[in-house]
């Protein structure tokens, strides 16, 4: 199993918050407390923790962890993945917000104390609320076999365990 999470997040001011694999966080507060800027730079400092630090104003660093290896993270990828030839000797792994050169996945797992770089579409997106609206729209017809997803409703189309399982969740 591959898994990758944020197991600490410290704040300007020295708050430090651990976290466990597989929990879930709230933030809640006031308008300007700072809840929308941390996951924006939260998401910055998960793609490159060099250049996510420049414009921080709420989160000074983040740990990132992961669990699994490198092959078995490439078996993930692959799984939730559509191979595209696009003229180099290896293909490009696509999939719902990402596009990534196969050979570069190695290194992006290994360098990940640095940050995800484009791996972190792969595991995280930020959505603003036009993006948001968009979701809840019917999602465009693809060819689930050769074309990469575009819209959330494709992973249940895709994956017949998963579209069960969210269904148990809504009844």
């Amino acid at each position: 199993m591959t898994k990758i999470w944020i197991s600490e997040i410290e704040f300007n001011d020295g708050t430090q918050i651990k976290l466990k694999a597989n929990e879930i966080v709230v933030f809640v507060g006031p308008n300007n407390a700072g809840k929308s800027a941390t996951l924006k730079e939260s998401l910055s400092l998960l793609k490159s923790k060099v250049n996510g630090k420049k414009n921080a104003k709420v989160l000074k660093d983040l740990t990132i962890c992961k669990e699994g290896d490198e092959a078995n993270f490439k078996f993930f990828l692959e799984s939730i993945s559509t191979k595209k030839d696009q003229g180099n000797p290896e293909p490009h792994l696509q999939g719902f917000g990402f596009n990534i050169y196969s050979p570069n996945i190695g290194s992006f797992w290994t360098n990940s104390d640095n940050g995800l770089g484009e791996l972190t579409a792969v595991f995280a997106n930020m959505l603003g609320t036009e993006d948001r609206l968009k979701a809840a729209n019917p999602a465009p017809n693809i060819k689930l076999i050769t074309e990469a997803i575009q819209h959330p409703i494709h992973f249940l189309q895709k994956n017949d365990n998963l579209e069960s399982k969210f269904s148990n969740w809504l009844s």
